[in-house]
């Protein structure tokens, strides 16, 4: 099993030296003081004004919307917590019945039934698309070592069908195994994920736009849930063998999340009782706070659970929303975005965290002259979302970027100069499953990396990789020709000329060695021999099916077939190929050519 080694993510290294007032720097703080926030509640699939708008008493639309008196004065507390705190609670009502329940039970799972070598091989790329696991101790905005671990998901391409990925915090999800697009708890996920976007969206449109110098935010949200991330958190507790592994002890400190501000517009965190709630800290500026929902204050020393539901009525979930940079920035810190912690648990717990961004092409906000003094510059120069981390140990000049979306990408590449939890080669590991290869390689197309797949295939967003069964050496892919691909003119006789044909065969025979070699192998191709039974149309669906008949160690020959529609399809051409198989370079080796190069 490949050993744990202990270290520091040091691009965030700095951040509670650079970034907290002092007083908030100690990781492990006193005790913190309670404080109590109202609660917005949040009517999805509605329009905006039948939300219960919690409007402030100077709303522009005032005169055209009629707020009764109780949603005035919630208004006013929303509008002072933000100022204060930076956070306050939204009741989203309108959701399925047990998505809650549904959620933590699929989070445990996640992190129960995966692998730890699966997890090492579904590890996010901090380059700015992330997607897949953090490991344990594998990330931190500190000295102190984190203890969790974290799965990203996003937006699911795979179910899109009007638009692709377009910038380079766009991709699929990156699934273990064991979440097949059928298993129900991937479903659950998914669902929950949509969930948070929609809540979003309702806030921004009931409540952000009213509060002064935000009245142009929504421009600045669509399509933004395309490069928005759900986090979901494994927190271990503080008996658990995992201290130890990770050198947690007096001399060492540990901590659950270090102080830190977030990135983005919005953060969504699913609360799943008030043992998860007691461990979240804000940082008011003088002191460490928890927080409670104003209608639990009473309730509190009776165990209530801000997530409690009568079995009759499980439609509706809390979340605890906390202010993001970008937002903050562009109120000119009207708003806040609060240094927040999660303390260390005596027992391991699960949290969903979404992190809302704006869109990818959203400009950083940025103030001249009115409304620009001293104070302004200070808080600016506080935000850790332009702060340039490149040099650990110093503070740097803010970053300079047009859009949020290049400001993140530049972000992340700083964060991924080193990380806390190395995996040590091992002689032994397994390669990949099927399943992970055939993700990989899907997840790949979507992102462009293969151009003449996405060419043949009409480049939609579906996965093109439709099924690979080893025991019978059977690959099926879809394709779709387009008009481009023709003879002659396009119509309702067009058909696609035969050299497209045979490069959808090629392509399949192809990827049928990548996946049946387990990486280890590419292809040259020695000979092909093609026959056309029928016109191949375009703008159809394609079916290509490659068939292992001798893969030797130099050598393969394989079959391939082309279909209209399914698998089973009328037969359009019909291929036999010899192959070439080409040693692809392993881990190792590359990492034998990167060390000759130095």
């Amino acid at each position: 099993m490949a050993r744990v080694l202990r270290g520091v993510l040091t691009a965030l290294a700095t951040l509670a030296a650079i970034l907290l007032p002092e007083g908030a720097q100690t990781l492990q703080a006193s005790q913190p003081v309670r404080k109590t926030l109202p609660t917005v509640e949040i009517f999805l699939h509605q329009d905006a004004s039948a939300a219960q708008s919690p409007a402030g008493e100077n709303d522009d639309d005032a005169h055209q919307q009629p707020h009764s008196e109780h949603q005035r004065q919630v208004g006013r507390k929303v509008r002072e917590a933000l100022a204060d705190v930076g956070a306050t609670f939204i009741r989203v009502h309108g959701v399925p019945r047990g998505l809650g329940p549904r959620s933590f039970a699929a989070a445990t799972r996640l992190f129960g039934q995966v692998s730890a070598q699966e997890k090492a091989s579904l590890q996010v790329n901090k380059q700015g698309f992330t997607r897949g696991f953090v490991p344990l101790g594998g990330e931190s905005g500190s000295h102190a070592t984190e203890v969790k671990e974290a799965f990203s998901m996003g937006y699911a391409w795979e179910n899109a069908t009007n638009i692709q990925p377009e910038n380079g915090l766009e991709g699929h999800n990156l699934w273990p195994s064991t979440l097949s697009a059928q298993h129900e708890d991937r479903h659950v996920l998914q669902e929950l994920f949509s969930v948070f976007v929609d809540a979003t969206h309702a806030f921004v449109k009931s409540t952000l736009v009213h509060l002064p110098g935000l009245e142009d935010l929504a421009q600045n949200c669509a399509r933004a849930e395309t490069i928005s991330l759900l986090r979901i958190f494994h927190y271990f507790g503080n008996a658990s063998s995992s201290y130890g592994e990770l050198g947690c002890n007096e001399s060492a400190q540990c901590i659950g999340s270090s102080p830190h501000t977030d990135w983005g517009l919005l953060t969504l965190i699913l609360i799943e009782d008030q043992h998860a709630l007691d461990a979240l800290h804000f940082y008011s500026g003088e002191e460490w706070v928890r927080v409670r929902p104003e209608d639990q204050r009473d309730k509190e020393q009776d165990g209530i659970k801000p997530n409690d539901q009568d079995e009759q009525d499980t439609a509706s979930l809390t979340f605890l929303l906390n202010v993001g940079d970008f937002l903050a920035l562009s109120s000119r810190f009207a708003i806040r975005s609060p240094l927040h912690r999660v303390a260390l648990s005596e027992r391991e717990r699960y949290s969903f965290v979404f992190f809302a961004f704006p869109n990818f092409d959203a400009p950083v906000p940025e103030h001249d002259g009115v409304g620009r003094d001293a104070s302004y510059d200070e808080m600016r120069g506080r935000v850790s979302l332009l702060q340039d981390q490149s040099q650990p140990g110093q503070k740097n000049a803010l970053l300079q970027a047009s859009t949020f979306g290049e400001l993140i990408m530049r972000k992340w590449a700083q964060v991924q100069r080193s990380k806390l939890v190395e995996d040590e080669p091992s002689q032994n590991d397994a390669p990949p499953s099927d399943e992970r290869i055939v993700q990989l390689l899907n997840s790949s197309f979507g992102k462009g990396k293969n151009p003449s797949v996405s060419t043949l295939s009409g480049g939609d967003g579906d996965d093109k990789i439709i099924s690979f069964d080893r025991e019978n050496g059977r690959l099926i892919m879809k394709f779709r020709g387009s008009d481009a691909m023709c003879n002659g003119k396009p119509g309702p006789h067009a058909q696609i000329q035969g050299g497209f044909a045979s490069a959808m065969l090629d392509a399949v025979t192809a990827q049928m060695v990548v996946i049946y070699s387990q990486l280890t192998n590419t292809v040259a191709s020695l000979e092909q021999k093609t026959t056309f039974l029928k016109p191949v149309p375009p703008n159809k669906d394609l079916i290509g099916v490659a068939k292992v008949i001798k893969f030797g160690r130099s050598i393969a020959f394989l079959e391939a077939e082309l279909r209209l529609g399914s698998e089973t399809g009328t037969l359009l051409v019909t291929s036999s190929t010899t192959i070439s198989l080409v040693k692809l370079p392993s881990k190792a080796d590359k990492k034998k050519a990167s060390k000759a190069k130095m």
